[in-house]
């Protein structure tokens, strides 16, 4: 017995002292507070909710099958399930999580033993759909997509814990350790919820009236690239996980590139103007047919050999008189403009998964003898909405290429973005805005676009999609029209793309008239007068 004492006290101590401490200690996770994310006025759009989470001490439980059949139809889980959780080695098991406090309360009350219910946080998006593929979602390891991703250390709290010594009946005897969790920083967006909840029903109607795939679109402050919406129809609510379509989540006016057809226009008129080789009056001869090698180019109204100013070109969204301008301006001027003007690389906004977009260097492997005749009108190469927004930005702001963001101030700390680059001169710029406003008029292919009481300056695009045997397809469009209001004084970008109507084709019959809705919308929504 002396030898056996010794054995025990001496030997064997070390061992048994940590089993007995694995035995009445229990170390207790604390999850520390995620941030909120709130829209430009202070509205909730993501934040943390106090819930329950039960716990298990499995040596502890009495009786487990008695436990589960009473904990199953709070938790909302099988017998089966909860027995597997309240039966594994160890002395530490969650059963359940995020559950609400009056379930939580009533497991309390029923005074298992072994079954403790601790005070967490679960994820609440209290606007269900409003923001829901901008903000994103989170996971067990935190942010997943969106914005929650994109911030997700600065929106994640800093765990605590507390270490308990229990009897063995999980009484809580004393405290050893108690590290206070510290809550995540809020992130505040330049997203105005009530624009945003208006700009996804006007894309959803949109999408019904058109029997389109998709219908995307954003609102944006031309001198700052600030976005007050954006978004795609269709949607899909993030508090319903069960029936969750991941292809619905993304944001597709940043991470899908398409061909933007006519929309594409302004850079090549913009160039062209800066370099001075035309002027919106510059009278060309516009013929019915424009043969450039292998490739016949017609403009989709066919007409006969016709005079027509720079301005009527583009109000009339002519094909042909645009290539003509780009020829003046020549290969590796109209690629260097494109580039300028951001295309082919990030926007820099601040949200995962941004595509780049193409274009066909002049020089390059992809630059061919018929490119001057598809590049300027918008064919061959690809671009986002939100780098096609950025374009007309210029254009609204008279000359500026400005950084498209999503976040205000982090911890009421406000964020600073450039004031962005300059790239064509104010007069260059104010000779676009006039022929960009001829196009929203009677005469002009987006005159479905105005504004009453607003003048509006914008553009119309229609672009052949890519069939599956990589020639453009007869049936498949991309139809967009893109703009700004009030012209006369810029205070909103507006970007509306349909993608692949059923009914209609047309930019001008398709997407111009979501513009007007949602600009109109905006305009009244912050106070702007009518100009």
């Amino acid at each position: 017995m002396v030898l056996r004492a010794g054995w025990l006290g001496i030997v064997s101590s070390g061992t048994l002292s940590a089993i007995a401490a694995g035995q009445q200690q229990m170390t207790i996770p604390l999850p520390g507070q995620r941030g909120a994310i709130v829209d430009r006025n202070g509205y909730e759009l993501a934040f943390d909710r106090l819930s329950d989470t039960v716990i298990a001490t499995p040596y502890l439980v009495t009786n487990a099958h008695q436990a589960a059949a009473q904990l199953a139809p709070i938790v909302r889980m099988s017998e089966n399930a909860v027995l597997a959780k309240l039966i594994v080695q160890g002395g530490y098991s969650i059963v359940a999580q995020g559950l609400s406090q009056s379930a939580g309360s009533a497991i309390r009350n029923l005074g298992l033993s072994g079954i403790s219910v601790q005070d967490s946080f679960s994820r609440d998006l209290p606007g269900s759909t409003i923001g829901a593929q901008v903000v994103g979602l989170t996971g067990a390891n935190g942010g997943i997509s969106g914005l929650e991703e994109q911030y997700n250390s600065t929106l994640v709290g800093k765990p605590g814990v507390l270490v308990e010594n229990q009897s063995p009946q999980g009484k809580v005897l004393s405290t050893v350790k108690n590290v206070v969790a510290q809550p995540g920083r809020t992130v505040q967006l330049t997203i105005d919820s009530q624009i945003q909840s208006n700009l996804e029903s006007i894309l959803a109607a949109a999408r019904a009236q058109f029997k389109a795939k998709a219908v995307s679109g954003l609102v944006m402050q031309p001198q700052t690239g600030a976005i007050l919406a954006m978004a795609t129809s269709p949607g899909y609510n993030p508090n319903d996980r069960v029936s969750f379509d991941p292809s619905l989540a993304r944001v597709r006016s940043i991470t899908d590139a398409f061909e933007p057809g006519s929309i594409f226009k302004i850079v090549t008129m913009s160039a062209a103007i800066q370099e001075g080789l035309v002027t919106p009056n510059t009278r060309m001869v516009v013929p019915g047919v424009l043969r450039i090698y292998d490739r016949t180019l017609h403009d989709a109204e066919l007409h006969r050999t016709a005079i027509w100013s720079v301005s009527q070109i583009l109000e009339r969204s002519s094909n042909i008189g645009t290539v003509e301008v780009a020829q003046q301006l020549g290969g590796p001027s109209l690629t260097n403009w494109i580039a300028k003007f951001g295309f082919g690389r990030p926007t820099g906004i601040d949200f995962p998964g941004e595509a780049t977009g193409f274009f066909p260097e002049y020089g390059g492997p992809q630059w061919s003898g018929v490119s001057i005749g598809n590049v300027p009108i918008g064919q061959g190469l690809s671009t986002t909405q939100v780098q096609l927004a950025r374009a007309y930005a210029v254009i609204a702001n008279r000359g500026r290429l400005v950084t498209p963001h999503l976040v205000a101030s982090i911890a009421g700390h406000p964020v600073a973005y450039p004031n962005g680059t300059r790239i064509i001169s104010s007069q260059t710029a104010l000779e676009v805005d006039s022929m960009l406003r001829k196009v929203v008029s009677s005469q002009g292919t987006g005159d479905a676009a105005r504004v009453t009481g607003y003048s509006v300056a914008g553009k119309t695009g229609t672009a052949q999609l890519v069939g599956t045997n990589g020639q453009y397809s007869s049936s498949q469009f991309m139809s967009s029209f893109a703009g700004y209001v009030p012209a006369n004084n810029p205070k909103l970008v507006v970007a509306v793309t349909v993608d692949e109507p059923g009914v209609g084709t047309f930019g001008g019959t398709v997407a111009a008239p979501a513009f007007s809705k949602i600009a109109s919308m905006a305009l009244v929504r912050l106070g702007i007068p009518p100009g």
